[in-house]
């Protein structure tokens, strides 16, 4: 590693890439970049991952890989379960929930596993009111000629979000007959005490299934709760950064050794990423032969 103080072989910035759309990779961003040290922050309006709340007096999102259930669902790869992994991006850079094709209402709900006190909720639509309808053709196969990008969904114009404790009564803690779509953030009037959490999709915004990439729940466990795990939540590496070797273009080699992450829970920039002190122990170790 000594030669890369030479200026024949300064390495490039190519220290985080982009794969399809929803991965990220990094090597020994410290090791290639020895610039001035800073933790990258998490990214604004997003727990940091891993930051689930699991009691007693747990403060942060509730919702995160817990129980949910659902009036319907389309497809196979649209499990209610996606709308609680953490990934809830509007858009199709999102997982989520998609209801069936059948009559409104549709509803979905999230089990906190124990009472918590709700302060407010997110929920996060596939759609907007600024995408365009999807029409799919009359005949054949309904995905001819899309290129991955059409948003093939509807969103909730009129719903309801209701708390129980019990599971049998429900109290109404925010309605509207004028949804747009995309994120919503629901602040409640004063905190709540809730074990269930419940959205009823009473209209949509087209005949298109009712999508919803995320549901979040934040406040505070005030009881013992089970600990919750999901298909994106991988853990904690303290692994030793790999050896890199520059090569004579000042480029690293893929064989160096890479970790993992989604680019939006990265925290940072490429810039950001290249600095000293970038916590990478929740990201994904990889080796590419």
């Amino acid at each position: 590693m000594a030669d890369q103080a030479s200026p024949s072989h300064r390495p490039s910035r190519r220290t985080v890439v982009t794969t399809g759309s929803t991965l990220l990779a990094g090597f020994s961003l410290g090791t290639v970049f020895p610039a001035a040290a800073g933790a990258a922050e998490p990214a604004a309006d997003r727990p940091a991952s891993g930051a689930v709340a699991t009691g007693p007096a747990a403060s942060g999102e509730l919702a995160a890989y817990r129980p949910v259930e659902v009036s319907s669902q389309a497809y196979a790869s649209t499990p209610a379960e996606f709308a609680v992994d953490g990934i809830g991006d509007r858009g199709v850079r999102g997982t989520g929930w998609r209801a069936g094709a059948g009559d409104d209402p549709q509803w979905i709900s999230v089990d906190l596993q124990a009472e918590c006190r709700v302060d407010w909720i997110r929920l996060t639509f596939e759609a907007d009111a600024s995408d365009p309808v999807f029409t799919p053709p009359s005949s054949g196969n309904p995905h001819q000629g899309t290129t991955g990008k059409e948003i093939q969904s509807s969103y909730a114009t009129e719903f309801v979000v209701e708390t129980s404790k019990d599971r049998r009564s429900w109290t109404s803690v925010y309605r509207t007959t004028a949804g747009t779509g995309g994120r919503v953030d629901i602040q409640l009037p004063r905190p709540v005490g809730a074990r269930w959490v419940r959205m009823t999709a009473r209209r949509r915004s087209s005949p298109l299934p009712l999508g919803v990439n995320g549901f979040e729940v934040y406040g505070t466990v005030e009881g013992h709760r089970p600990a919750a795990t999901g298909w994106t939540d991988w853990g904690v590496h303290h692994t030793p950064a790999p050896a890199l070797t520059v090569a004579a273009d000042g480029t690293v080699p893929l064989e160096s050794g890479w970790t993992l992450t989604l680019d939006d829970r990265a925290g940072g920039d490429g810039a950001r990423l290249s600095t000293t002190g970038v916590d990478t122990s929740r990201w994904l170790p990889a080796t590419v032969p």
